[in-house]
């Protein structure tokens, strides 16, 4: 009998203590989203950033309470937040390829996709050769409070970022400089893609 108690708790020590590890490797091996997340590729405002297919350029960043479509609509489409439009120059490496991800992630770590309410003329759509960079604008649509923090844009080419190189810029943007978009009358115009000299 005691040999019989003895080795049931033998047996319970054994699944205890093979539970206690299960655990601590599930505490210590990172999710799906870190171990999978983007290899980021950190740039500034003005200079090419390598993200593997492509190399992308912020040139500029501004903002309006209300923008309209240029020549492809002219609907005036406003926002309880703030447009923020981040023109941008993409350079295809090797191959032609397009950029399906673009994104703005504030100082809190919320992240909003470039907006589906206008045409967007790059993201998606413009087909980047090599050697012949293209401009154009990229539209967010975010609320005031984030974009006053400041934003990070995030470019890459595949529509789930994971696992591949993402180029990453901060936005020179601040509460003064949302109050100075949203108090512009005229809606702000989108400007559609076009080549650039290399």
């Amino acid at each position: 009998m005691t040999r019989g108690r003895g080795a049931r708790l033998g047996a319970g020590a054994l699944v205890v203590a093979a539970l206690a590890v299960g655990a601590a490797i599930t505490t210590h091996t990172p999710d799906t989203d870190a171990r999978e997340r983007p290899f980021v590729r950190a740039g500034v405002v003005g200079q090419p950033v390598n993200a593997r297919t492509f190399d992308a350029t912020v040139v500029s960043v501004r903002g309006a309470a209300r923008v309209t479509g240029g020549a492809k609509s002219a609907r005036v489409r406003d926002t309880a937040g703030v447009w923020v439009v981040v023109r941008v120059r993409l350079a295809a490496r090797d191959k032609p390829t397009t950029v399906d991800h673009a994104v703005v992630r504030d100082a809190r770590g919320r992240s909003t996709l470039a907006t589906p309410r206008v045409v967007q003329p790059l993201i998606g759509n413009a087909v980047v050769q090599p050697g012949i960079p293209v401009e154009g604008d990229v539209v967010f649509e975010v609320p005031r409070d984030a974009a006053a923090a400041g934003l990070t844009i995030g470019l890459a080419d595949a529509l789930d970022p994971r696992m591949d190189a993402v180029a990453e810029v901060p936005l020179p943007i601040d509460r003064a400089t949302v109050d100075r978009w949203l108090a512009q009358p005229v809606p702000m115009v989108i400007a559609d893609a076009a080549v650039v000299a290399p």
